[in-house]
């Protein structure tokens, strides 16, 4: 099981359970894999496990860095929603 069928089957488990945390996250990820395979080559293109993990790393980098920029204390619903990681 590659990493990409590994996220489609813990976002089944997610809708299932109705775990709206987990849910996000992994709609996000598995957005962020699609897009990433669509600029790879196209439609019909597949991304390799080493290649996802690239994406995932980077998808985690984004949302530590905005949830440190978030720390100004205004904003309190913002750090809130970009802590999932």
């Amino acid at each position: 099981m590659n990493l990409s069928q590994r996220i489609d089957s813990d976002l089944k488990e997610a809708m299932r359970a109705r775990d709206t945390t987990k849910l996000g996250v992994l709609r996000m990820l598995k957005s962020a894999l699609k897009y990433a395979a669509i600029a790879k080559s196209g439609t019909e293109a597949d991304l390799s496990d080493a290649e996802a993990a690239q994406v995932v790393r980077k998808q985690v980098r984004q949302r530590q860095d905005s949830s440190k920029k978030a720390d100004v204390p205004n904003w309190p619903a913002k750090k809130k929603r970009n802590c999932r990681f």
